[in-house]
């Protein structure tokens, strides 16, 4: 038996794809103060792997879909920073560097 898709699942997968898609290419950081993201109809109309019915609802309810994308966006920053692999700063979530956290493990085992 299959469960109907959640809206609240494609968002928390949107909002790390976004994280991952922005973390390798700006290296600035996020803001520290609730992200604000924007649904961009043109990859979500396109023929993508998710259910039909889902997309639809995506597209219907653009404000609530951004709401929960924005949400996932904080939650999945707040837990990067507690589980130490990222810092505050001048108001930002920056990420440690692969280097910087074998450092930090380096010091902690030695």
């Amino acid at each position: 038996m299959t469960s109907e898709p959640n809206p609240k699942t494609l968002a928390k997968v949107v909002a790390a794809c976004v994280i991952d898609d922005t973390a390798n290419v700006d290296k600035i950081g996020f803001p520290i103060a609730r992200y604000k993201y924007t649904l961009d109809f043109v990859p979500i109309e396109k023929d993508l792997d998710i259910p039909e019915d889902l997309k639809e609802w995506a597209i219907e309810n653009q404000e609530e879909f951004e709401e929960l994308v924005s949400d996932a966006i904080t939650n999945h920053l707040n837990y990067i920073v507690l589980e130490g692999f990222g810092y505050t700063k001048n108001d930002m979530v920056k990420f440690y560097t692969t280097k910087q956290l074998n450092d930090q493990l380096d010091k902690i085992l030695n």
